[in-house]
């Protein structure tokens, strides 16, 4: 039987309601699915914020070894906003008994009442960069001498800020400051919003004058030189970046019949022979060298040994214009042909290498003899004499309490660096702990998502 006009009519409409019901869920289930979908993938790309953790929080957290620190920062509340505002650094917490060695000395008492030295003071158990301890000591054979962010007027005339040592020797991370004060690593990485902190088991030295350093080092003989010679003063009130080879004691004694009798302008020649003041227009033959402000014994590396016991000479220039010649050999290090017997002793405004002879600007082609024990004086008719150890008579030992003294005129208020820019972040990349465990959470929360996706598409398309 044939279906009527009014039969047909109805299934035509009945089939255009069932495609227009299978389009709508269809339009239905695609926009929830592009709409759930990309959230997945845009969750595992899209870094997610870790809680923030402060300076303050780490440090309270480590009560049973920094409680005296947090004591002491809490009677500080400028000095403490003050640090814990300087993103990206490394922070050198000292511990309960490092601070207790140092409540114990008369340096204690200048920080209660100078704000200005305590801000130093803390300043320099800091550094720019939040460096785990891995990263601290990577290599064992070489010292590294990060700036710290104690760049204060008044309290350190190195440019970028004074430095720290740090030593890795079988796997044990040591931080030498000023006088040779040494500290070890008690606790290592932790991590805080702004950088990292390193709980450190005896406290820093702030670098002292030259003089007050080679007294604390016992070169009574080269300070009582500097003056005999008027030029304590200006050596360490008046002078950037130094690096001075400082001659021991019996150096000064094997040539005391000449050197005693010198008048304070020819002594002051001859001191000025053993001060290096580099960049600016400096003329030494390298340029790493020129480029440097303070030479530490990493950057008097250059000269490459060649066949026997002679080396290719770095030239660097002194204060007085005039040439030295440093070699590198058999892994020691000479100047002219003086031997360094202790290298980077860290000073107010640079620092000192201890070396076993008394150079002579007269006898600038002096070469060193490697097989010898001690290096024969530069000064060919000299002779040590029976009265001891010329310029030596008055001259007081002093043992450093971690005291600093003001190198400049000028000593404005101090101020801590501001953050680190981004362009510097990149070279000290904060550290990825932060976050971690909140990206790894993630990983769950996009799989749960791409089931809801995929669930919701089925049904619409099955109701």
């Amino acid at each position: 039987m044939a279906p009527t006009a009014r039969n047909s009519s109805s299934y035509v409409a009945r089939s255009l309601a069932s495609v227009q019901s299978i389009i709508v869920k269809i339009m239905t289930a695609l926009v929830l699915f592009l709409i759930l979908f990309p959230l997945a993938p845009l969750r595992a790309v899209i870094p997610v914020a870790a809680e923030e953790v402060t300076l303050r929080d780490i440090l309270a957290a480590q009560k049973s070894t920094l409680s005296s620190l947090n004591d002491w920062l809490a009677t500080q509340p400028v000095v403490y906003a003050l640090l814990s505002g300087a993103g990206n650094v490394t922070f050198l917490a000292p511990s309960n008994a490092a601070l207790a060695s140092l409540t114990a000395s008369p340096f204690a008492d200048q920080l209660t009442v100078d704000t200005n030295l305590l801000t130093a003071y803390l300043a320099y158990h800091a550094f720019p960069g939040a460096y785990p301890l891995a990263s601290l000591g990577n290599n064992a054979s070489v010292p590294a001498f990060p700036s710290t962010l104690m760049n204060l007027a008044g309290f350190s005339n190195v440019s970028g800020g004074q430095v720290l040592r740090i030593n890795t020797e079988e796997g044990v991370v040591s931080l030498v400051s000023g006088d040779g004060a040494e500290a070890t690593v008690l606790v290592a990485d932790l991590n805080y919003t702004g950088g990292v902190v390193h709980i450190i088991d005896a406290p820093l030295s702030i670098p002292a004058r030259p003089n007050e350093s080679l007294l604390s080092a016992g070169l009574t003989a080269a300070v009582g030189a500097m003056r005999r010679a008027g030029v304590e003063d200006s050596l360490s009130t008046a002078c950037t970046d130094l690096t001075v080879f400082a001659p021991n004691n019996q150096a000064f004694n094997v040539i005391g019949s000449l050197i005693d009798n010198m008048t304070s302008d020819e002594l002051s020649t001859v001191l000025g022979y053993h001060v290096i003041r580099t960049g600016g227009d400096n003329n030494a033959t390298s340029s790493s060298i020129r480029n440097r402000r303070v030479l530490y014994s990493t950057h008097l590396r250059n000269g490459a040994p060649v066949a026997g016991n002679s080396s290719s000479p770095l030239k660097v220039v002194t204060t007085q214009g005039t040439d030295l010649y440093v070699r590198v050999i058999n892994g020691e290090i000479y100047v002219n042909g003086a031997r360094v017997i202790v290298t980077d002793v860290l000073m107010g405004n640079g620092v000192f290498h201890v070396i076993d002879s008394v150079l002579n600007p007269a006898n600038a082609t002096a070469t060193p003899h490697p097989e010898l024990a001690t290096q024969p004086p530069a000064w060919p008719d000299a002779y040590s004499t029976p009265g001891g150890v010329p310029f030596t008579t008055g001259v007081v030992v002093t043992t450093s309490t971690g005291t600093s003294t003001v190198y400049m005129t000028v000593n404005p208020p101090p101020t801590i660096p501001p953050r680190i820019d981004a362009a510097e972040r990149t070279a000290a990349p904060f550290p990825a702990a932060l976050v971690t465990d909140r990206q790894d959470n993630s990983v769950w929360e996009t799989v749960a998502v791409c089931v809801l996706a995929v669930s919701c598409t089925m049904v619409f398309l099955l109701v």
